[in-house]
């Protein structure tokens, strides 16, 4: 029993370390065909961090990184032709935003996690976001009460442990 505690907290911990706070997770995964799984796979894509899709934006270099998603369609396809989720910097894109067409994409801002679309040969439609896997469909964002083999972790906690573990180390001369 004392083994299995033990590897238990090693995990937690482990979690706590690879899903820091300070970090952007975004989901990223691109297709060129109709209703693909970056698309359609929405159980994965409601996995969130722990979704094979899921990527830390700080692996990719990127200065004051946000989630994206692209998604091309023709115009009577009900399904995307292209899509795109990632980390980006929320200024480059599959396309060159210097055509006139584009030039409307320079108002994407992540905050407000507006969809922006216009027609150019075919419909492109992008947004922009600054949350936690917020570039997949609503409720991917993360249930930090997930089951896993330990049982519930509770990560909604991990704010008390973390300022516990502050405030205990403070207290040692």
């Amino acid at each position: 029993m004392k083994g299995n505690l033990s590897k238990c907290i090693i995990v937690f911990l482990i979690l706590i370390t690879a899903y820091s706070v300070l970090a952007l997770h975004c989901f990223h995964c691109a297709s060129n065909v109709l209703s693909s799984p970056c698309e359609t796979d929405v159980k994965e894509l409601k996995e969130g961090v722990f979704s094979d899709y899921a990527k830390n934006c700080s692996d990719y270099n990127i200065a004051n990184p946000v989630c994206a998603i692209e998604i091309h369609k023709e115009k009577d396809a009900g399904a995307a032709q292209r899509i795109f989720r990632t980390c980006s910097n929320g200024k480059d894109f599959t396309f060159d935003m210097q055509l006139p067409h584009f030039k409307k994409f320079s108002q994407l801002n992540a905050k407000s996690n507006v969809t922006i679309c216009t027609h150019y040969q075919h419909l492109i439609c992008v947004s922009i976001c600054d949350k936690d896997m917020c570039n997949g469909p609503l409720g991917a964002i993360v249930d930090f009460n997930r089951t896993s083999s330990c049982g519930k972790v509770a990560f909604t906690t991990m704010p008390l442990i973390i300022g516990t573990g502050i405030t205990l180390a403070n207290m040692n001369p």
